[in-house]
């Protein structure tokens, strides 16, 4: 399994029962990238999907099933993984953002009455 897929499969454990628009927004991704991978997930059986009415459109509601839930346990490390290398990023990107401020501007001296 991706890390994406992961994380969608996490936002729906976390969030769930909640529909795809909920994991897009959640993980800050696009339609087409998020509805794919959550077909494949549920081809899989790690997620199942419940048709709901809303308004005068239709909705999927989405949750976890215990295969998905027994995944994502397994993911763990991979998770863990994951997080240490953005956090290895996010020092690096903190180290560009400093150098990248402009420098204070210096004080001029004070001319010497003399």
């Amino acid at each position: 399994m991706t890390e994406l897929e992961t994380v969608a499969l996490g936002v729906v454990w976390l969030r769930g029962p909640c529909t795809a628009y909920v994991v897009k927004s959640a993980l800050g991704a696009s339609g087409g990238a998020i509805y794919p991978l959550l077909r494949r997930l549920e081809a899989e059986g790690l997620i199942r999907s419940r048709a709901q009415t809303w308004g005068t459109r239709g909705k999927k509601e989405l949750s976890i099933t215990p295969r998905g839930t027994e995944s994502l346990q397994r993911s763990k490390a991979a998770l863990d993984e994951a997080l240490a290398g953005l956090d290895a990023r996010r020092k690096l990107l903190n180290q560009i953002l400093r150098r990248l401020e402009p420098a204070p501007p210096r004080k001029r001296r004070a001319a010497s009455a003399g």
